[in-house]
């Protein structure tokens, strides 16, 4: 590690320590909701052009395959918005690259209600993706940096089921809009609303306590920490930690591309790809599955709610587990969740006797929702252990290149699940093998990280474990 990185993960420290000695406070809490709110809003926002396609199609008088591209645009905007925006938020601030981004979103939103052609709207979307690219990474780590260590994983695991969250509230929304307001009106409120956040945002929201000391901006950390902690005094010396401007090596700042991040950028590549890739390639394609395999499309829609819903519930979950257990015994034990339950989808829809109704419906129902709420739960881990795992210098450039291969791993297996159900027959078998596969592989790769959290109960007799901000990390 440089002599800078590990000043840095001095300087976090000691500022994580304080944190831990005190109480949560209100203004903590509004922190924590207003960045949860702004990935809400802007999940909701990515879904709504989803929602509104049947309209625009016939309005436009387009094609499923015309108008695909408006609908991946946004996927490859974030793709690219969360390495370059989690780049950027280690050199400019957290702060500015989160109110840039959520205004960016939000008033690309509003713009794509008046898209005259499917030209523009995929233009739009790609746009905005970029501004939600840049939203997660450097909100997962300005919200870490102002919490205890106690609360850190819990939070990060409300947060990472903040997207789906908005996709579930956003077709409630959505399916009250409509019918007054059409699928343009849908857009402009919602942009709307995204953009007053990011404005508010602007106003409130505080920067990282560890980037401004990185600056020398002590005056920054006592105006920040006045707004988030109020009268509660912060006992440490700033000037004695900060780190004056013209000191800062500008030339070894920042990079996780380092001999001693190897291990880890492999394992976060293989399992952030992976795990979306599971999840997407089924999941994307499963109400297709479902139907040909004899049930009505109500029933189909039913399992994509009992999945989103046990993504969502699992997702909450994963916090504790991994507050209890580590972030490596829970990637295993999610993604053996997933196995079983895909077994389970697989025998009952190959079978036939997820058709036959009565029983075959019920178990269906079981194993759709254990399969997304496995996927929830891998999600949820693997946004802990990025938080954790990078020092804080570079903490949202390390968020930023989880997310990225993520957002490659969703459009991957979109690609991937329509190829494999190309055939005359249907047979859905090809997809149950890839997901499958992928599935291994992240479990082989949570053994390739090697800056694990470590659980409350992997803590006592551990000499193997370190020190990374709070957490514990396994060599």
């Amino acid at each position: 590690m440089s002599l800078h990185a590990d000043t840095a993960h001095k300087r976090s420290a000691l500022l994580v320590g304080v944190l831990d000695t005190m109480p949560i406070g209100a203004w903590q809490i509004v922190l924590v909701v207003t960045l949860l709110a702004a990935i809400i809003l802007d999940g909701y926002d990515v879904k709504l052009l989803s929602y509104a396609a049947p309209l625009i199609l016939a309005e436009w008088n387009l094609t499923q395959s015309a108008f695909a591209p408006a609908l991946a645009a946004a996927v490859v905007g974030m793709a690219i918005g969360a390495s370059t925006g989690g780049w950027i938020g280690d050199r400019r601030g957290r702060k500015e690259v989160l109110v840039c981004s959520v205004i960016l979103f939000g008033t690309t939103t509003v713009a794509s209600g008046f898209a005259p052609d499917a030209t523009w709207m995929t233009i739009l979307r790609f746009i905005g993706g970029l501004g939600f690219g840049g939203v997660v990474p450097n909100a997962y780590a300005l919200v870490a940096e102002w919490l205890p260590r106690r609360l850190q994983s819990r939070v990060i695991a409300l947060m990472s089921v903040g997207s789906p969250l908005g996709g579930m509230v956003g077709a409630g929304v959505t399916l009250f809009l409509l019918p007054n307001y059409g699928w343009r009106g849908c857009f402009v409120i919602a942009g709307a609303t995204t953009a007053l956040l990011g404005l508010f945002m602007l106003l409130w929201l505080p920067e990282s306590p560890t980037f401004s000391l990185l600056k020398g901006r002590t005056e920054r950390v006592s105006r920040d920490w006045r707004k988030i902690m109020g009268k509660r005094e912060l006992k440490l010396d700033l000037a004695g930690i900060a780190i004056p401007t013209d000191q800062e090596p500008e030339r070894v700042r920042k990079t996780i591309f380092e001999r001693q991040f190897l291990r880890l950028n492999i394992g976060v590549m293989l399992v952030a790809f992976f795990s979306p890739f599971a999840i997407y390639v089924f999941g994307s394609w499963m109400p297709v599955i479902l139907t040909t395999a004899g049930l009505h499309i109500n029933e189909a829609i039913q399992g994509s709610f009992a999945l989103n819903l046990c993504a969502v519930l699992c997702g909450l979950a994963s916090g504790e587990l991994v507050r209890h257990f580590g972030s490596r015994t829970a990637y295993v034990f999610w993604a053996v969740m997933m196995l079983i339950s895909l077994a389970g989808i697989a025998f009952l829809v190959t079978s036939g006797q997820a058709a036959t109704g009565g029983s075959g419906k019920t178990l269906l129902m079981a194993a759709l929702g254990g399969y997304g709420g496995g996927g929830g739960g891998l999600i949820s881990v693997l946004a802990s252990n990025l938080t954790a795992a990078y020092p804080p210098d570079r903490r949202a450039t390390g968020i930023g290149y989880g997310s990225t291969w993520g957002r490659i791993g969703m459009i991957a297996a979109a690609m991937a699940g329509g190829n494999l159900l190309t055939s005359k027959t249907q047979d859905p078998t090809p997809v149950f093998i890839v997901a499958g596969g992928a599935l291994l592989i992240v479990m082989i790769s949570a053994f390739v990280i090697n800056r694990h959290l470590i659980g409350s109960r992997g803590l006592t007799g551990s000499p193997a474990g370190r020190a990374i901000d709070g957490y514990v990390a396994a060599n």
